[in-house]
């Protein structure tokens, strides 16, 4: 069960605001982002109205004006001032909208709890407690900060369009059994393992600056510690545990863990492959300091089975649906809704800022 603590219930708000989906968006009807991207044939059954966006009723919205810049809106239509009427309080009306908002396992979690439901609420009183202060300090009334909660607000409203989108392209059903295991197919390496081997160390370094006598020094120490491991007088983990400079394996005996191939230290590999199970090397030299290796079993690659990985392949695949989906509504909107970014306007206000700033 999911346990909904106190810095959760900040968040559920934002979560529901850009996570809202809903039916009766016109706009998402006048393309479809599937057959655009060449996913397919889209199944949603869609009116032809004969429109686009841009020539609906035979007119042309307006074009936004790149030249008045948002702070330029920010500051002729700044917020309302706060009163007793729109702060400090906690409405049932909000908290419903809220809730109704969130899935359903969420929503029925919170609901049958009496203690988390309470918390939420405190914390949404909390919250409003916050702003009081802020407008009570008059925050609100500064340019940046009318700016900021503009962008927010532009924010959510772009996130919550962009999900909606989304959510009526992308089915609940993507991907299908069928296309998980084509990808599983044809991306084999992925969810292979490769060659693996079990790795025990002891590190004795030199440190950056050493000369050359303290470099020999420390070949010495490894090469007698090596002599008394094996004539019995100590044990492998019992020297790694006393001597060794590599933290974590020295608190597990010098075990370094089952090492991909590819992972172990450039200037070791070859050390290690060269050893036989359960061997001891001599003293090996890399650029920090000496290392006394002990290798174990090596395991063969392996591939995992499909079940395992599906679920990782579901939300790799949709990841990637969703990223191409958000890329092709930006393209879209920039296609449809084009703003007229005048280069050498663009120019100016760089040199202005440049010299005023």
């Amino acid at each position: 069960m999911i346990q909904f603590n106190k810095y959760r219930y900040a968040a559920l708000f934002m979560f529901a605001l850009v996570l809202t989906v809903s039916s009766g968006m016109r706009a998402a009807s006048a393309f479809s982002l599937f057959e655009w991207l060449g996913f397919g044939d889209d199944n949603d059954e869609q009116q032809d109205t004969g429109t686009t966006p841009d020539k609906a009723n035979d007119q042309t919205p307006s074009q936004p004006n790149w030249a008045e810049s948002s702070a330029t809106v920010a500051a002729n239509e700044p917020p309302a001032p706060a009163t007793a009427a729109n702060t400090g309080q906690v409405r049932f009306n909000d908290i419903k909208l809220i809730i109704s908002n969130l899935n359903p396992d969420q929503r029925r979690q919170l609901l049958s709890d009496e203690e988390a439901f309470r918390n939420f609420i405190q914390q949404q009183a909390a919250n409003e407690s916050v702003l009081v202060a802020a407008r009570a300090n008059n925050l609100e009334q500064e340019p940046f900060t009318r700016l900021m909660m503009q962008k927010s607000a532009e924010n959510t409203l772009r996130e919550i369009y962009i999900k909606r989108l989304i959510s009526k392209e992308l089915s609940d059903d993507f991907p299908t059994e069928e296309q998980a295991r084509t990808f599983y197919e044809n991306n084999t390496d992925r969810f292979t393992l490769e060659e693996r081997v079990h790795v025990w160390q002891i590190f004795l370094p030199f440190g950056e600056d050493a000369d050359e006598e303290a470099r020999n020094a420390v070949k010495q120490q490894a090469g007698e510690l090596k002599k008394e491991i094996e004539n019995n007088k100590i044990t492998f983990a019992g020297a790694a545990t006393k001597y060794s400079h590599h933290i974590p394996s020295r608190h597990a005996g010098g075990y370094m863990g089952l090492i991909k191939l590819s992972d172990i230290k450039p200037g070791i590999e070859k050390s290690v492959l060269e050893l036989k199970e359960g061997q001891l090397s001599d003293p090996v030299a890399t650029e920090d300091g000496y290392h006394l290796l002990q290798r174990g079993s090596r395991i063969a690659p392996a591939r995992l089975p499909f079940e395992q990985v599906k679920p990782r392949i579901n939300q790799a695949l949709r990841q990637e649906a969703e990223k191409r989906l958000r890329q092709a509504i930006y393209n879209k909107a920039s296609e449809t809704y084009s703003l007229d970014l005048d280069n050498k306007r663009v120019e100016e206000w760089r040199l202005k800022l440049r010299t005023n700033l």
